[in-house]
């Protein structure tokens, strides 16, 4: 939590100093994806090309969000669920930023996964290169029925939030979403 606590207090120092443009400093820790939540892995593209899949650091995160125009309540998102692990406070503290952002998708996003009572199985990582149907292995999504897995994706190309809905469900751990483009994505899913 202390973590948590020093890189809402730099984000909120950011924003003051520089307006609502995202400015995440280096100094600022990006929180790995907690112990106990699980990572995408294995991602392929459909037409065999392994695309790679990346944690967050804060120089990292900084650079593709900056770039894109995202505002502060964007990095905010990821920070929180990333920081939090697959817990309820984390899912609620990043709908909470979702419903800050300006950022074109933010609004709907937060309340579909609240009308949905979605949970995170996955922090945000970074899916470089992903474009048209892409099928990763998420330990334990194989529990859950197709129409309740759902990806959330930020589009830094596009600077929007959306949310994906699964194309497939295989083999008990595979999935499938399609992809406009990469960039930060986690899985979440239904659980009422």
């Amino acid at each position: 939590m202390k973590t948590f606590g020093k890189v809402m207090a730099g984000a909120l120092a950011a924003v003051m100093l520089f307006g609502s443009v995202v400015m995440v400093s280096a100094a600022v820790e990006i929180p790995s994806i907690k112990a106990g939540q699980n990572m995408p892995t294995e991602a392929v593209a459909e037409d065999g090309t392994a695309i790679a899949i990346e944690q967050y650091s804060a120089q990292s995160l900084k650079a593709e969000l900056s770039a894109s125009g995202a505002v502060q309540a964007d990095a905010n998102a990821i920070i929180a669920l990333n920081a939090g692990g697959a817990t309820s406070q984390a899912v609620e503290a990043f709908i909470k930023a979702l419903k800050g952002s300006s950022t074109a998708g933010a609004k709907e996003l937060a309340s579909l996964l609240e009308s949905g009572k979605y949970k995170a199985l996955t922090g945000f990582v970074n899916i470089k290169g992903a474009k048209g149907l892409v099928t990763m292995k998420v330990p334990a999504v194989g529990s859950y029925a197709k129409e309740d897995v759902l990806g959330v994706h930020f589009s830094t190309q596009r600077s929007t939030w959306e949310a994906m809905e699964a194309v497939s469900l295989e083999e008990g751990d595979k999935v499938t979403f399609q992809f406009g483009d990469g960039s930060p994505f986690a899985v979440f899913v239904k659980v009422a």
